[in-house]
């Protein structure tokens, strides 16, 4: 405690594990599914451990896998775990509840289920969040853009000028990310950044790579362990 209070900025990761993994079609829920030998949320937690400016990694899951969860923390060793709290009933209650245990001036909030997230990448996004209060990973898309009827019928092209693809983490000064919560729109968010421009607040874009994947469907697991295997 007394290290993390002597640091100038101190910044709380908080890995959001709480989702049941519907769309998987598996029993065991994704961040638990085993990538390598080891499940997917352990790859995740590996790479801010070993991330310098990283100081406490809290976890949020839900309330039956809390004991799962310690239980991997211990088998691998991940020291900077201060607390592994309960979700709550959609993303955005689970980050508040992770944010309220957050002790940092500055979190970084990360899906538990992007395991090849890069450690230069979560600091590259940490220090542009120290300069500008607000920050997100992401990558340009590349691929060409249709929007598509309800008959599943091209409308036309959109355009891909200034289109990116947002990933995590998403980093922000910890004050600015409450006072979002608390008089931001949280309906339908599917990100935080959503709530920060529900507030007006400008969030700078981190460009990283297409490698950080979210881990959402059969098919994944593949890529993801390609990906993990390179690095």
């Amino acid at each position: 405690m007394a290290d993390f209070l002597k640091k100038k900025h101190t910044v709380s990761a908080v890995i959001v594990a709480a989702g049941s993994g519907t769309r998987m079609k598996m029993q065991k829920r994704k961040q638990l599914v085993e990538i390598n030998h080891m499940p997917v949320i352990a790859h995740t937690l590996k790479a801010f451990e070993k991330t310098d400016i990283i100081d406490e990694i809290i976890i949020v899951t839900r309330e039956e896998d809390i004991l799962i969860m310690w239980d991997i923390v211990k088998e691998f060793e991940i020291s900077k775990i201060t607390e592994i709290v309960k979700g709550g009933a959609t993303r955005t209650d689970s980050v508040r509840n992770g944010l309220y245990a957050a002790r940092g001036d500055f979190v970084a909030i990360h899906d538990g289920v992007r395991p090849c997230i890069k450690p230069e990448h979560i600091k590259k996004t940490v220090l542009k969040a120290m300069e500008t209060g607000a920050a997100a990973l992401g990558c340009p898309v590349t691929d060409t853009l249709k929007r598509v009827d309800e008959n599943g019928i091209i409308t036309d092209t959109v355009t891909r000028e200034g289109i990116w693809a947002i990933q995590t983490p998403q980093v922000f000064k910890k004050d600015l990310l409450l006072k979002a919560y608390n008089q931001g729109n949280t309906e339908g968010a599917t990100d935080d950044c959503m709530l920060l421009e529900s507030i007006g607040v400008k969030v700078a874009m981190v460009e990283g790579d297409r490698s950080n994947i979210k881990v959402t469907v059969q098919d994944d697991i593949d890529m993801v362990s390609s990906i993990l295997l390179q690095k």
